[in-house]
């Protein structure tokens, strides 16, 4: 599951509102490098591939047009095109450093992550 590091065709998304669009914005080049390294890095979890559906929080999401690594419940949900692996994101890793860089203009969403 090899892809490019280059941050211009990446996004970051908190997945949490319904009826309205969640927060978008591009991340720069080390969010992005970082993030990645952490989920090249992180070990194959034994759970079947589900995204998290309903209402509320259901996970911070990289995104590009190839894949899409989304961030949930001690869990890194890989889709890349037809392949979807699941990861285990060791001591949530990838969750808080991903927290860590909403920017502050959605500083106001952190209290609706779980």
């Amino acid at each position: 599951m090899g892809t490019s590091k280059s941050n211009k065709n990446w996004k970051c998304k908190v997945c949490v509102f319904s009826g309205r669009p969640d927060p978008v914005w591009q991340p720069t080049e080390s969010v992005v490098v970082h993030l990645l390294d952490l989920t090249e890095n992180a070990p194959l979890a034994q759970l079947s591939y589900q995204l998290p559906q309903g209402l509320g929080f259901r996970g911070l999401c990289l995104f590009s047009n190839e894949r899409m690594i989304t961030a949930y419940n001690g869990y890194l949900y890989i889709s890349d095109g037809s392949k979807h692996v699941v990861k285990t994101d060791f001591n949530l890793q990838f969750f808080k450093y991903f927290c860590e860089k909403i920017p502050k203009k959605y500083e106001n969403i952190k209290s609706l992550i779980q």
